[in-house]
């Protein structure tokens, strides 16, 4: 499979994931990373066990740091249209919309398309994966900056190269995560 080519990414600074919007891709260089939204300092997400609401980004960042986890940080602006409690209702219900990934029922991108739909209103008929979804978030100016934690030394001028991935590779990954589960 070919790369995906993130331009422009700096080191993090944590405290600016308290205000804003974030799209987090932990796991960055694993196939398939893992999504998840960060508003206003709180973690928004799905997995196979379930959503996440509320959680407060310093246990992930915590998380992040104890395991060394390659993540990268995607700032998005605001959205005109909400006021932070808005913000914060929305994703919570988009979220809440989805009581688990699953295959063929919903992937950790669900949630978080359907937020940029709402939000931003970015078409998401063809997104299927984060690198159908990122280009279009560019297209529309709604991208602020990439930042990143534990890649330094997978970067090259401000670069990093994401191994591009199939809908099938995602479906592989949730079917071996459910299975851990039951065993």
């Amino acid at each position: 499979m070919s790369e995906f080519k993130i331009l422009n990414l700096k080191p993090l600074d944590e405290q600016e994931l308290y205000n804003g919007v974030y799209l987090l891709i932990l796991n960055a260089r694993t196939i398939p990373p893992h999504l998840s939204l960060t508003v206003s300092g709180k973690v928004y997400g799905i997995s196979t066990k379930g959503p996440t609401f509320d959680k407060d980004v310093s246990l992930y960042l915590n998380y992040i740091k104890k395991h060394s986890i390659e993540s990268v940080f995607v700032r998005l602006k605001l959205p005109v249209i909400y006021t932070d409690e808005q913000m914060l209702s929305s994703v919570r219900k988009v979220v809440k919309a989805y009581p688990r990934v699953d295959i063929g029922a919903a992937t950790c991108l669900s949630p978080i398309k359907e937020f940029m739909n709402s939000a931003y209103q970015t078409e998401i008929h063809d997104v299927h994966l984060i690198f159908d979804l990122l280009p279009k978030l560019q297209d529309q100016g709604v991208i602020e900056g990439y930042y990143q934690m534990n890649l330094s030394g997978a970067i090259c001028n401000d670069e990093l190269l994401m191994q591009r991935y199939s809908v099938f590779e995602v479906n592989e990954a949730i079917h071996q995560s459910l299975q851990k589960q039951f065993i």
